[in-house]
């Protein structure tokens, strides 16, 4: 039996990773998911489907496992190769950044006041003067002593 309204189409297709997942368990073996859709570019629309998954478990056999590094916007080399255990390495320490960032911005004492990434401490916008007890006036952004 013949499609329905079946014609040719003209365009591109490609398969992207439009999800990846990071499975790292406590005493167990970390790994990574890959999860696929195809693109099909027909000019005045994209469609796109779910395809595939590709995943690879991160093990202390393949830790050195190298692969190069590709330029996200052209797919080219760019001349530099990493391994697995670089990936984790790099994944984990974002992880660190990020939830650091997170506890750091819970601990803002006022919306006004700024991180000091060097000094790291919370500065208000106007500084405390030296002598005497004061509180912080979030309202008037400025210092009331404390009688």
């Amino acid at each position: 039996m013949a499609n329905y309204n079946q014609k040719e189409v003209s365009g591109n297709a490609w398969t992207r990773a439009f999800q990846i997942t990071v499975d790292n368990p406590y005493n167990g073996t970390p790994s990574i998911l890959f999860s696929e859709e195809n693109i099909l570019d027909l000019g005045d629309r994209l469609i796109n489907g779910r395809s595939g998954m590709l995943e690879q478990q991160l093990t202390m056999e393949n830790a050195f496992t190298q692969f190069p590094l590709l330029d996200p916007a052209t797919n080219n080399e760019t001349g530099a190769l990493a391994n697995y255990a670089q990936l984790q390495q790099m994944l984990h320490s974002i992880y660190m950044y990020l939830a650091k960032e997170r506890d750091i911005l819970k601990t803002q004492p006022f919306p006004s006041w700024t991180w000091n990434a060097q000094s790291e401490v919370w500065e208000p916008p106007v500084p405390m003067p030296e002598t005497g007890e004061w509180a912080w006036d979030e309202g008037t952004q400025s210092w009331i002593e404390q009688l």
